[in-house]
């Protein structure tokens, strides 16, 4: 059982281990429950503890997958503007020389 390799006696590897199935995912980091139940927390406690700082990890690495997202899509629309910029100087050249070469055809 990992729980007793990290140190716990077979009763709080057992406790800790049916905390841990019960908690669901993300599975927390068994050397941190140890830890934290080695630190005179009880197994269910010091399992929901370390749940949290996992699901906390986890909601931060969507976040900055969200933001480098975001940060994608910033740069495509900078893209896109600048291009339909560049295609409007150049739809501008074409028109002021169709004008001038009607001018020049008029006199």
């Amino acid at each position: 059982d990992a729980f007793v390799k990290e140190g716990l006696s077979p009763e709080d590897a057992a406790e800790a281990a049916s905390a841990m199935l019960a908690a669901g995912p993300p599975q927390p980091d068994i050397a941190a429950v140890a830890d934290l139940i080695e630190g005179g927390l009880d197994p269910e406690e010091a399992i929901a503890q370390a749940h949290n700082i996992a699901k906390n990890k986890e909601n931060a690495a969507a976040a900055r997958g969200l933001a480098a997202s975001e940060e994608e899509a910033a740069k495509k629309a900078a893209a896109a503007e600048e291009q339909a910029a560049v295609k409007s100087k150049l739809e501008q050249s074409k028109v002021a020389a169709a004008q001038k070469a009607a001018a020049d055809k008029a006199a």
